[in-house]
């Protein structure tokens, strides 16, 4: 049916249980709800309803293990779910009224999540104006670009109007067909040359290096900015500015 033994999601993106791990052991905590609604006493005493949506919660959040999580904040796997465990947390507290470990529980959850508002709440609610700003910096410098390589293809696309090479597969067959995870593809100099890129748009290390192998943030990144062939065809020619929190440098043949 695809032409090969699986759906080709599966070589895009292959499926890394630690990092799925990591992903979702803290989503657990600091969003709450999950935390909450874990009542292994309580669940005898549920109703039916209450019960299934439980054990559909919990095959989610293995299928996000098996699937490796994902590379961005804030746990996005995991909220689809959290409506649901709002839900169950409530019949636990309706069956546990008198329980003070379940109202112990809940306001450790809560706790959690005012925590995550507080920490990282700040810094989200400037994410959209902090692109924004990226964006306008960027653009008198890929407008010149006909073909432009990346792995953060969302700002990059909403930037300029060239085609977008994306380095990370999810929307290149090619790509995805390399082995690696998203970011870790191994895209070479020779594919890039072939692919005719006018321009490359690569995430810079936080803070920044001057050794060229640990400039950039990401393997893919690191891979093609060190490939022979790009470094003799590609010069840098922009930075983006230093009053924004992410840093993105652009490469350019002549």
């Amino acid at each position: 049916v695809w032409g090969r033994p699986a759906p080709l999601a599966v070589l895009a993106k292959p499926s890394d249980v630690a990092h799925g791990l990591a992903y979702v052991v803290p989503a657990l905590l600091f969003t709450g709800a999950p935390l909450a609604a874990f009542a292994p006493l309580a669940i005898t005493k549920m109703r039916p309803w209450a019960r299934v949506l439980l054990v559909a919660a919990g095959v989610h959040l293995a299928v996000i293990v098996l699937a490796g999580g994902d590379w961005m904040p804030l746990a996005r796997l995991v909220c689809p779910v959290l409506p649901a465990l709002v839900v169950v947390t409530a019949e636990v507290l309706a069956v546990s009224a008198r329980s003070a470990v379940a109202w112990a529980r809940l306001a450790i959850a809560c706790g959690a999540e005012i925590s995550v508002l507080v920490v990282r709440g700040p810094a989200a609610r400037h994410v959209v104006g902090d692109r924004m700003a990226l964006i306008d910096a960027a653009r008198p410098i890929l407008s010149r670009a006909t073909r432009v390589a990346t792995i953060d293809i969302g700002w990059v696309g909403a930037t300029v109007d060239a085609e977008i090479i994306d380095l990370a597969g999810a929307t290149d067959p090619e790509i995805a067909g390399l082995s690696g995870g998203h970011t870790s593809k191994a895209v070479s100099g020779a594919f890039l040359t072939d692919r005719r890129a006018d321009q490359l748009v690569l995430l810079m290390r936080e803070p920044r290096e001057a050794d060229p192998i640990q400039r950039y943030a990401r393997g893919t990144e690191v891979r093609v900015a060190n490939d022979p062939l790009i470094r003799a065809a590609y010069h840098a020619i922009w930075v983006s500015p230093h009053d924004l929190p992410i840093h993105y440098e652009i490469l350019s043949r002549p």
